[in-house]
């Protein structure tokens, strides 16, 4: 069973490494040989990027083009502004002008939606390729760090879940003795203390009956046999010792 429990462990950590591995994979992104026209722009979404994580760009052209990193909302207004005029290009995070080949990185710092942007200011046909990729290793650590640290919490929640369910089960089970003696339904109650806990307990001390119910007994009633001297019920038609009948 220890083996097992072993072997489960372990496949479950480095199934989740490898996942982390492969979806942070995703994030680097590559276009080669491209043409980017006169006056025209490229673009691309890094919706995809995590929030104060370092991300290392590469862009090259076959003439000197502009690159720039600017918020969603500069480039939806610059986008229906085609023809696209570089008097336009006003409010931008980050900007390189004048390149044919640069790496750069950059660091998103809010949870905004940001593009990358390049334009050509030529009036020649420009060919391009861009690539872009978060740090793979520190991406990684920080994927496993919050596994392990999502393990972590589950099993607090686990634990305190049991924790408190054997709490419920004691709080019940007093409340179906008290309320027994109480003359009240002790099943209802063991059921609402249960399933409420705490709250249950408080409700039935709000609630219950100040004083225990007592108990009567029947006491039976004899008298004495005449013929055999034994005791026998008062309403006994026959004795069951000697078998005297009354009349």
């Amino acid at each position: 069973m220890k083996r097992i429990v072993i072997t489960g462990i372990t496949i479950f950590l480095m199934t989740s490494i490898c996942f982390s591995l492969f979806a942070h994979a995703d994030s680097i992104y590559e276009k080669f040989d491209f043409v980017l026209g006169v006056h025209d722009i490229e673009s691309k979404s890094l919706y995809s990027l995590a929030e104060d994580k370092e991300t290392w760009f590469n862009v090259s052209s076959s003439i000197p083009i502009h690159v720039y990193i600017m918020t969603s909302d500069a480039y939806h207004d610059i986008w229906l502004s085609s023809p696209y005029d570089e008097d336009d290009f006003s409010v931008n995070t980050l900007e390189k002008k004048n390149i044919t080949d640069i790496s750069f990185t950059w660091t998103l710092s809010d949870d905004q939606s940001y593009y990358l942007v390049i334009f050509n200011p030529n009036d020649i046909n420009a060919t391009v390729s861009y690539s872009y990729q978060e740090t793979l290793w520190e991406g990684l650590g920080e994927s496993f760090a919050g596994l392990i640290g999502g393990i972590c919490a589950g099993t607090m929640c686990f634990i305190g879940s049991i924790f408190y369910f054997f709490i419920s089960l004691i709080i019940a089970y007093w409340m179906l003795k008290d309320a027994d003696k109480r003359g009240c339904n002790g099943v209802i109650w063991f059921i609402i203390g249960l399933l409420l806990g705490i709250i249950g307990l408080i409700i039935w001390f709000i609630i219950r009956p100040k004083t225990y119910k007592e108990k009567t007994e029947k006491k039976e009633v004899t008298r004495t046999c005449p013929n055999c001297g034994r005791n026998i019920p008062e309403d006994a038609r026959t004795c069951p010792y000697c078998s005297k009948k009354f009349w």
